[in-house]
């Protein structure tokens, strides 16, 4: 037996390897508000999580993104920036707005975290 071998988290695989297209084709995220993606977010995509799109109607999508908005002109602490993540309540819900180097994605806490109970880097890292 080759004990060199390691098995691959499929999740993590999965969130960093495809392109954001394919994400979104295979339904682990959907993308909203396309047609402002150039206006309010410098052409980066918006994408809501499965849980999120169940839990949330479009508007409150919006409230959602605008209120991380609010946070990101007036809250973030700068030398946080690559540590932090937008957190609110929403319907009594947790919901989160992550951003990397592509794009923004609204999910729910238990869309970040792995059955293990750790957080994944990035869902997905588009």
């Amino acid at each position: 037996m080759n004990s060199s071998l390691q098995p691959v988290d499929v999740d993590e695989y999965v969130a960093t390897t495809f392109p954001i297209e394919n994400v979104f084709l295979m339904g682990l995220l959907t993308p909203i508000l396309m047609h402002q993606w150039t206006t309010i977010c410098r052409g980066k995509s918006i994408a809501v999580a499965t849980k999120v799109k169940e839990r949330l109607t479009l508007k409150e999508m919006i409230d959602v993104w605008n209120l991380y908005v609010a946070w990101d002109r007036d809250g973030r602490d700068p030398s946080q920036a690559d540590h932090e993540r937008f957190q609110t309540v929403y319907r009594g819900h947790d919901v989160w707005v992550t951003e990397d180097e592509t794009g923004f994605c609204i999910l729910c806490p238990d869309d970040f975290v792995t059955d293990t109970g750790h957080e994944r880097e990035a869902f997905p890292s588009l």
